[in-house]
């Protein structure tokens, strides 16, 4: 009687090494497909940390520069000038506020147009002003030479004799010498001044020293008569007893300030770091 076959198995029975061989080759597969699917989610796992790292990092970098922006912006105070106190006018080249200003042509009543305006209020026997003028003084010219910023001298004049006859003379020269008013004002700190301060015991300055360095600059020789009359009759110095008020009046007291565009630095010795940034076109002041 012939044999029947039940349906969905082989006509004829395996032999035991067929069986070993079907039964090596299903695990081949799922091994195969196991190794597939630990591979996904592996691949899985790996994305998910690196966008979870991607998100940390980011909101670290938020929090690191959301603290920086205000780290920033509590370095600067909003400054507002007051009215001028040079009620019956100011020399030429000098502004209302007692201020003498430098373009790309270095000349006393230049301005860069547009150029961020550094305004540094000082005074000519004041030690922390000789190191922000021998240390930053070339840097800040050639800024203004390039056209990036506005260097605005505002000399105060209050800390003795000398102050007062260097701030008249630097008014006189911006109004009668203007090309060589900062070239005497560089060279005030560095060959009158900053030896005050260096313990080599030199002695304060005098109007004939002042003089002096004007010749030594190019200041021309009809100029020079007409300094020497103001530094003699002292009739300029009256000029640095009102920078000295206006400073005042402004709010501040000592020196030095650096002022950015309307926005005070509280920390001068950042002077060049902050400004990079301002020329850089950044609001380091602005916390928002």
């Amino acid at each position: 009687m012939a044999s029947r076959n039940t349906p969905g198995t082989s006509s004829a029975k395996l032999t035991k090494e067929e069986r070993r061989k079907q039964a090596r080759e299903a695990a081949r597969l799922l091994q195969i497909e196991e190794a597939k699917r630990a591979k996904r989610n592996r691949i899985m796992v790996i994305v998910g940390v690196i966008v979870a790292l991607a998100l940390v990092a980011t909101a670290v970098y938020l929090v690191l520069a959301n603290g920086k922006k205000k780290e920033q912006s509590e370095a600067w105070d909003d400054f507002t000038p007051a009215a001028s106190v040079f009620v019956d006018g100011t020399p030429g080249n000098v502004t209302d506020q007692g201020a003498v200003t430098f373009g790309s042509s270095l000349s006393a009543g230049t301005v860069n147009e547009g150029a961020p305006a550094v305004q540094i209020y000082f005074d000519y026997l004041c030690v922390h002003c000789n190191t922000l003028e021998n240390e930053h003084s070339a840097e800040l010219s050639k800024l203004a030479e390039e056209g990036k910023i506005t260097l605005v001298l505002q000399p105060v004049g209050m800390m003795g004799d000398f102050s007062r006859i260097a701030t008249g003379a630097l008014y006189y020269l911006a109004e009668n010498a203007p090309e060589q008013a900062l070239a005497f004002n560089n060279k005030v700190f560095s060959e009158l001044t900053a030896p005050l301060f260096d313990g080599s015991g030199a002695t304060e300055p005098t109007a004939a020293d002042a003089l002096r360095v004007a010749g030594e600059v190019g200041v021309p020789a009809d100029v020079l008569t007409g300094l020497e009359g103001v530094l003699n009759d002292g009739s300029y110095a009256g000029y640095a007893d009102l920078a000295y008020e206006q400073e005042q009046a402004n709010g501040m007291s000592g020196t030095p300030h650096v002022i950015i565009d309307n926005h005070k630095l509280l920390n001068w010795p950042d002077i060049m770091t902050q400004l990079d940034a301002v020329i850089a076109g950044e609001t380091p002041w602005d916390a928002s």
